[in-house]
């Protein structure tokens, strides 16, 4: 039902894994007491250290009276959009709230922003956006690597708009802070609340995505992100950890064996069909996570990885396990339930290698 509603309101590649990724994530969150105050002795992030205390360029007129200040703003308005195009990094913030903006003027400033390389924070609180500007909107933040922050307030938003924002949110791997709605227009309203949620957990994930990315973490996790292909990933060797589950991707790359430092590999919740011989190259992997996918069997060569200390397995269409792998010296936990197997034990529990190796290997 929530998949059909979302597609009357013509928003493309609606994702129902990761709105269970996240339901599951935040529910883990508040488990384990993520997100509650530290004593301090945790980092910043550098991500979040955009602001720099200098103000943001802005129009001195916001709401013109007369012909002249009309004159001024328009004068005011192209010479805030040359720097922006010029790409002036004296221009990293902008405010345009409470200055109403043709939408010829906002495709240009949005083919601006596309492109800009030292924009940081874009304010557009009550300028008259539409759900029509949104569609300039997806197409320019999809390529900007630079924006952090932005506010979008007071434009009269409904929970068309926030979902359809929710989608091209989850796309973004840059912003951190986006402000859509007063508190007072989101509370009481639980679809509302609950769309806004997922975007603040896009938003607190780009944190870590953006840290990966300069190589400030050796954690990748691009988890819930609707993404098909994990086709470029093998040129961050630094990773130690890869975590792409809750996507539509539908085979690991071959080039996967260029991660030669990965430790943790979960690929769960996706399409796969077949685990490649690459894989079994990544000999210092501990844990390696293929879960929820449409496996019809384990590679025998995944013997190669003596490291390897958890395997998971769930939820594939698997009739057997292969006996060299299961066996492998320094496996502990084997999670295999939800497949093809026949009579698989209702108490089984991980470690019970016994069990697998007697009634379920070839």
């Amino acid at each position: 039902d929530e998949l059909q509603k979302r597609e009357t309101m013509g928003i493309a590649h609606t994702d129902r894994r990761a709105s269970v990724m996240i339901s599951r994530e935040l529910v883990k969150q508040m488990m384990d007491g993520m997100g509650s105050s530290t004593d301090g002795s945790a980092p910043v992030p550098k991500a979040l250290l955009y602001e720099d205390g200098t103000k943001p360029v802005a129009p001195s007129v916001r709401k013109p009276s007369s012909g002249s200040e009309k004159k001024k703003l328009k004068g005011e308005l192209e010479a805030i959009l040359g720097r922006i195009v010029a790409d002036d990094k004296n221009c990293r913030k902008v405010d345009y709230s409470e200055t109403k903006l043709s939408y010829p003027y906002m495709k240009r400033l949005f083919a601006a922003v596309a492109t800009s390389k030292h924009l940081v924070v874009l304010k557009l609180a009550n300028v008259g956006l539409t759900s029509k500007h949104l569609q300039l909107f997806e197409v320019s933040i999809r390529r900007n690597r630079s924006l952090r922050e932005m506010d979008m307030a007071n434009n009269g938003w409904g929970i068309k708009e926030a979902r359809l924002l929710e989608t091209i949110i989850q796309k973004n791997y840059g912003l951190v802070k986006l402000r859509l709605f007063q508190p007072e227009e989101v509370a009481g309203k639980k679809e509302l609340m609950s769309t806004m949620q997922n975007i603040e957990w896009y938003l607190s994930s780009n944190v870590a995505f953006i840290e990966f990315n300069n190589k400030r973490s050796n954690e990748l996790r691009i988890c819930g992100r609707a993404i098909t292909s994990m086709d470029g990933l093998e040129h961050h060797a630094h990773a130690v950890l890869l975590n792409a589950s809750f996507n539509y991707v539908k085979e690991i790359p071959p080039r996967i064996s260029n991660l030669a430092k990965l430790r943790d590999l979960n690929v769960s919740h996706n399409d796969i069909k077949a685990i490649p011989y690459s894989v079994a190259q990544l000999v210092h992997l501990t844990s390696l996570d293929v879960s929820h996918n449409n496996l019809k069997d384990i590679p025998s060569s995944l013997d190669r990885l003596t490291a390897l200390k958890v395997l998971t397995v769930e939820s594939n269409k698997l009739r057997y396990l292969p006996r060299t792998v299961i066996s492998m010296e320094n496996l502990t936990d084997v999670y295999a339930k939800g497949n093809r197997f026949k009579h698989f034990p209702k108490n089984y529990e991980p470690g019970q290698k016994s069990v697998l190796l007697e009634n379920y290997c070839s």
